[in-house]
């Protein structure tokens, strides 16, 4: 169960459960947690009209943004869509 785990979760949460050791028991455990989901405004539009190093270019700022300050919290990126 452990290695399954591990792979299904950031390391910094998968530390933290190994560290409390009840959330791998059967039936979970209840926790507070936030999430985030993020949406660029107009990207669509943003992106049908610029060239695709720009929309590379601003993708990548945007997600050095997000990630330091995710980080910084102790935050799992699970994806970007």
């Amino acid at each position: 169960l452990e290695q399954t785990m591990a792979q299904l979760v950031a390391p910094s949460v998968f530390k933290e459960i190994q560290r409390r050791k009840k959330g791998l028991e059967a039936g979970g455990q209840r926790l507070h947690i936030t999430s985030l989901f993020v949406d660029i405004r107009d990207f669509t539009s943003m992106a049908e009209n610029l060239p695709a190093a720009e929309v590379g270019d601003l993708l990548n700022a945007f997600y050095t943004v997000v990630e330091r300050i995710v980080f910084e919290y102790r935050g799992t990126v699970d994806k970007y869509m």
